[in-house]
């Protein structure tokens, strides 16, 4: 059964994505500061985008060999793109990355999804310390000069796909909330298709970015 309404927040999300995405070529490139309103846009898009991926958890249980081969592919993609663009800043372990750690955690250890729900959620509060190298950079432990272009440890950030998992299992799967809206084409194109534009909405904002220099 496919929800209206998370199509429209999950294209929500990709908005205010490509505007924060856009906003941060133009801090690289030009040195425009990042406000406080960029910044919250750029929070509200990641904690969207990581909660909706939660909320559809259960659709790893039993198509994950297709879900998961594309995740992969797309994040070999964004690793050798960023690597040759910028390498002192390749995108190692970014969103992508992350979804496909998290997709592994819901196929293969679901009875441990609330366990490290609740662990991650504790590392919001928690600084992690610098370590003297980055071989456990999944789990947010990196020297103190370790560079990124996106990057989402494991901790904190399973603490967000964790209230989809709870929005899932506690509002959609008892019935609590229904909103029924509209169905609108370009709304249904966009969310069903989110990988593909996340996958080409950066080199759009640089080509846009280069041509207006």
């Amino acid at each position: 059964m496919r929800i209206n309404y998370l199509d429209h927040f999950k294209v929500l999300a990709l908005v205010l994505m490509t505007f924060f995405h856009y906003k941060f070529v133009s801090f690289i490139y030009t040195g425009n500061s990042l406000t406080y309103t960029d910044n919250s846009i750029g929070f509200v898009a990641r904690f969207l985008f990581l909660m909706l991926f939660g909320v559809h958890y259960k659709s790893y249980l039993t198509k994950f060999s297709h879900k998961i081969s594309k995740l992969i592919l797309t994040s070999v993609i964004i690793t050798i793109a960023s690597f040759v663009f910028d390498s002192p800043n390749t995108i190692v372990f970014g969103v992508i990355h992350f979804f496909t750690l998290c997709a592994c955690v819901f196929r293969y250890f679901p009875r441990l999804i609330y366990a490290l729900g609740f662990i991650s959620t504790v590392f919001l509060f928690v600084e992690l310390p610098d370590l003297s190298h980055n071989w456990f950079l999944i789990f947010g432990l990196t020297t103190p000069n370790f560079s990124s272009y996106d990057y989402f440890p494991f901790l904190p950030f399973f603490s967000y796909v964790f209230c989809g998992v709870l929005y899932r299992d506690y509002i959609i799967d008892k019935q609590i909330f229904t909103w029924d809206l509209p169905k609108n084409p370009c709304i249904q194109f966009l969310a069903q298709h989110s990988l593909a534009f996340y996958l080409l909405h950066v080199p759009i904002i640089l080509l846009v970015h280069y041509m207006m220099m």
